[in-house]
Order: structure tokens, then sequence, then C-alpha cells
């Protein structure tokens, strides 16, 4: 066999069987059986795209062969077209009812019996196609099924580790033990980074990925990666540094999240693998024009270096450089892969430069667009940080003593989210799923409620479009409190009628910032709500 679509011909007429596998021997590999019997076992036992039947045969005629194909579950999806020298409508209409997708009459023209096997043989590999598309799309489904159930499971004890964490960390203690805390930190954001990745890596491989065209300041993103990246430095003794192309003054228009993505990633890969040494992150201006610029990043190191046959992997998935690396370092392969597609997407390319022993460098270019009006964003602002949840809990003040619903299931988790609550001085009742969230407002004045998405009894999405449907709470301000961090999770809970979606594990600063939004806009929507119910 040669790799072509195979056509099954079967005629008890050698004159007919030589006269169609001359026609149609260029274009398929031609299979030939002399009789119903013989046709049927080959069928059976060949890969056959295509039957020709004779319909007027000895023992078996084409319409009982076509019978016994179509009820073999092997056979019963190979399309057949009869040759025949009858023009009988009742045998072509009955050969039909049977399942034969065409006839060719008697005598035939080598260029009709071509043309219309042609015809159907385009349709079966058309046919074919949109199977394999739509089992792409269903393998898609699944894996992003799974990833999201992964990511949802790993968040929800993510979240407790990260808050008690927090907690415990405001507390007076001995140095070592604040130091034993820092490391736990750092290993729960290095965990939680390598969720983001999987879930980021499955987004790109199936399409759902956009680059976003907001203006950014490139300098804040370096010095952020640079924050994020040097502790680590400094714990090795690694001198780190930055060198910025001065002709860098324009302003310009990106995705400040996945370029901070790409370095942090090329950052922590040089710090991780450098011992001794240096670490400098360069950005140059490659050339300018009237809608857009191209940029060139680098990342170098003194680390132990790369071969060359190990370089040629190194951005494939699941591809580290050598297991002796793997051993020594850890990583879960996905870091360079994602980088790479990500560079993609900001039309770019990136590639490495090494050498063993004497260090490494990760280079990438990106094209940004060019915006003179545009002011720089801050991309680096870390929410986690002191200043920032200070602030947030400044913006809460007005509406301190306010009470908040928090429906939630896990324990750990109601105690985690319940403290933070009370730390910014609001009031919290409990309700462990979405039916005792509903008998709780049944009994009790709330100004906002807090919900998980997956509960026993009734889901949050249920819950929430419960409360929606009652006239007297529909001022009331319902945000998702969840371990679901897809995007579609975001719709579903817009469309349950929650008013945002906040994801575990909690960032205190959003948490604050989006209360104190939400709890303004509930009071003004409570009042007119009241005023109108006066009327």
């Amino acid at each position: 066999m040669n790799g072509q679509r195979s056509i099954l011909i079967i005629d008890d007429t050698p004159m007919e069987l030589k006269a169609l596998s001359k026609i149609l021997s260029s274009s398929y590999d031609v299979i030939i059986a002399q009789s119903g019997e013989e046709g049927l076992t080959l069928a059976h036992k060949n890969k056959t795209d295509l039957v020709l039947l004779d319909l007027n045969m000895p023992r078996l005629s084409g319409f009982e062969v076509l019978s016994k194909l179509k009820s073999d579950e092997k056979t019963k999806d190979i399309p057949v077209i009869f040759i025949t020298g009858s023009d009988s409508d009742d045998d072509e209409l009955e050969g039909l009812s049977l399942g034969a997708v065409d006839f060719i009459r008697k005598p035939f023209a080598d260029t009709i019996v071509h043309m219309r096997v042609g015809l159907h043989m385009e349709l079966i590999e058309q046919a074919k196609i949109r199977e394999f598309a739509e089992k792409e799309r269903l393998a898609n489904e699944a894996k992003s099924d799974f990833l999201a159930n992964m990511s949802h499971e790993i968040r929800t004890p993510m979240n407790a580790i990260i808050g008690i964490l927090r907690m415990v960390q405001r507390m007076d203690m001995p140095s070592i033990q604040r130091e034993y805390l820092d490391k736990i930190n750092f290993s729960t954001k290095t965990l939680l980074r390598i969720v983001d990745d999987i879930l980021d890596f499955s987004k790109l491989e199936a399409g759902m990925m956009e680059i976003q065209a907001v203006p950014i300041c490139l300098e804040d993103i370096i010095r952020g990666v640079r924050g994020m990246a040097e502790h680590q430095a400094e714990e090795k003794e690694l001198t780190f540094s930055v060198e910025y192309d001065p002709a860098l003054t324009g302003q310009y228009l990106g995705d400040p999240l996945r370029l901070t993505q790409v370095l942090t990633n090329l950052c922590a890969n040089a710090v991780k693998f450098t011992e001794k040494g240096s670490v400098v992150i360069a950005v140059k201006l490659q050339a300018t024009g009237s809608t857009d610029a191209a940029l060139l990043f680098s990342v170098s190191d003194t680390g132990i270096g790369i071969t060359t046959e190990e370089q040629k992997k190194l951005f494939s998935v699941f591809s580290q450089a050598d297991i002796s690396a793997t051993r020594r370092y850890g990583g879960t392969g996905l870091g360079l892969a994602l980088c790479k597609k990500l560079v993609h997407l900001m039309g770019g390319d990136i590639w490495c430069e090494s050498e063993i022993g004497k260090g490494s460098t990760f280079s990438f270019t990106i094209r940004l667009g060019t915006a003179p009006d545009a002011q720089g964003s801050d991309p680096k602002a870390d929410t986690q940080n002191m200043e920032a949840e200070e602030a947030a809990l400044n913006l809460l003040k007005p509406y301190g003593k306010s009470r908040i619903l928090l429906v939630e299931d896990n324990l750990v988790n109601q105690f985690v989210a319940e403290e933070i609550l009370k730390q910014a001085g609001l009031a919290v009742d409990i309700a462990n799923n979405g039916i005792e969230g509903l008998e709780a407002l049944n009994q009790q004045e709330y100004d906002l409620v807090l919900m998980d998405i997956q509960m026993p009894k009734m889901d949050g999405l249920t819950a929430s479009k419960r409360i929606r449907e009652r006239d007297e709470l529909s001022w009331m301000p319902i945000v998702a409190l969840t371990a679901h961090v897809m995007e579609e999770d975001r719709r579903k809970s817009c469309e349950a009628g929650m008013n945002a979606h906040i994801t575990k594990p909690i960032d205190c600063a959003v948490l604050y910032r989006c209360l104190s939004e939400w709890l303004g806009k509930g009071r003004k929507a409570k009042a007119m709500h009241v005023s109108l119910a006066d009327l």
C-alpha cells in the first residue's frame, strides 16, 4: 500500500474488473473481488474507503452484498456505488434505500467513472477532516475541563495555606521562624505559578488566549521583574543588573502581563541555574515604524550553561536540559515552551545562546504598538504587599460594620476568609452551601454576599440565580470567591447574576478593593430600591 485511498471493486465480469482497475489504479489502491462472498471477506479484512459493486451477480446479488456490508459494524460506514447495466428506476430506488450513495450506468465512460469516484472520495476526505476536527475539539474541551478541575482542587487548599501563612507572618516571632515562613511563602507562590503556567499553556494550545494592546511603561515592567527576582539573587550573592537602551523614550502599546510573564520566567531560570557571578536584563530598540516598534530583550547569566544538543529541545513541552540538572534544580519543563508561544503571539521569536560552564543568554524579540499620547501603566503593582493592602483597607473604612454573608463549604477556607474580613472591620456570617445561604438571606439583612461556586447541595451559580429572582434582593451585590479561574468560569458567574469574580488564593488587596466598590454601589442601589418601593 502506498498511502492512497483504497477502492474495492466487486464484479463477476473479468473484462469490467480489468477496465475499472485500469481507470482507477493510477489514483487509488484497487482491490479486486470476483464474487459477493469474496468482496465481503476483503472488505472486512482490508482498509477500504469506497466500494464499487456490480448489481447483478450469481449467488449473492449486489443488493444482498450491500445489506451485509451495512449490517457489519466494521464495514457499515463504507460508501457503496452500484455499477449496473440496468436502467430501472426501481433498482436505483431500492439501492439508495439500502444505503448506496450513487449509481454508475454501463457502458461507462472513463472520465465519468473517474469524476464520480473522485467526487465521493472528496466527500469522504471532508467527512474525515470534520470528524478529526470534532475529535480534536472534544479532546481540547476534555483537557480544559480536566485542567480547570485540577486547578480548582489545587487552589482550594492553597488558599488556606496562603491565608493562614499571611496571618502567622503578621505575628511577632523569632527571626529563624520568620525565615522558615518566608521560605514556605516562596514555595507556595512557586507552586501557584506552576498551576498558572499549566492553565496558560492549555489556553494557548486551544487558541483561547488573546494578547492585549494597552499602554505600558517598559521601565516599570523591568523594575517589577527585577524586584521579583532580585531577592533570590541576593540570597545566592549574585549581581543583578539592568541595561536599558536610552533610545526607548516613546510610549508603547502591548500586553504587560504576558511580557512580564516571559521576563519573570527567564530571570527565575537565570537565577536558579547560576551559583556565582551575575544576571543581566538588557532591553534594546531594534527598529521603529509608523505604528509599531521592534524590541530586543535578553537575560544573561554566568551559570552552568547548556550544550548545543540540549538547546535544540529547550522550548519543547515538558522538555528540560538534562536529567542531572532536573534532579538538582527542579522544574516542570513548561516554562520555556510557554515563553515561546507567548513571544510568538506578541509578534516575535525567542532563542538561546550558551556555553557549558560559562553561562547562557536567552533573547527574544517582540513588536509593540507605538502611542505618542499614551500614559504608562504600572504592571508590576504587587497587590499582595503591605502597602497595597493598607491602601485597599483605607478604601473599606467608610463601610466598616457592613454585614457580609460568606457562602463557603470548606471549613479551613471559611476560617481564612472570615479572618480577612474581620480584619477589615466587617461583620461576617457563614453558610455552608447555597441552600443555607438562601435561608440566611431570609432571616438577616446583609450588605453583600461572597459566594463560592463549587458546593454540595446547591452550588453558587444556582444560588445566585435564585437571589436574582427575588425582587427585594435585586440590589444585593454578589461577588464570586472561588478557585475557578478560567474565563469561561467568569462568564458563567456573570450570567448567573454575580457582580464580580475573585479567585483563590485570596489576594487581600484585590478583595478589599472589590468589596469597597460593591458595598458602595450596593448602598446606592438599596436606597434607590427602597425609594421606588415607597412610591
